[in-house]
């Protein structure tokens, strides 16, 4: 089942390939590499993410959350008046 990302990717590559769309009569060959590069550049966001980056994204996460988690407990263990940890040294 495709996520809703990759339809997303591909409809943002279709609307970016038809904006820039540019047939230029005075650059012939710069409207052709242009248009290599739109149809490239497109080809590419349709691709999906890896797995590996997929892991390495949720690991990231994880340890956001866990470090957020961390400095929520210390926020509700501290005493009122004290300065924050990590500060003032």
């Amino acid at each position: 089942m495709r996520e809703a990302e990759d339809f997303a990717a591909e409809d943002l590559a279709r609307e970016l390939a038809r904006d820039l769309t540019d047939d230029r009569a005075d650059d012939p060959a710069g409207g052709l590499i242009g248009q290599a590069l739109r149809r490239h550049y497109a080809a590419l966001l349709a691709e999906p993410v890896p797995d590996r980056f997929l892991v390495l994204l949720a690991e990231l996460e994880s340890k956001e959350a866990e470090r957020a988690i961390a400095a929520g407990r210390e926020a509700a263990s501290a005493v009122p008046g004290d300065p924050p940890p990590n500060q003032g040294a």
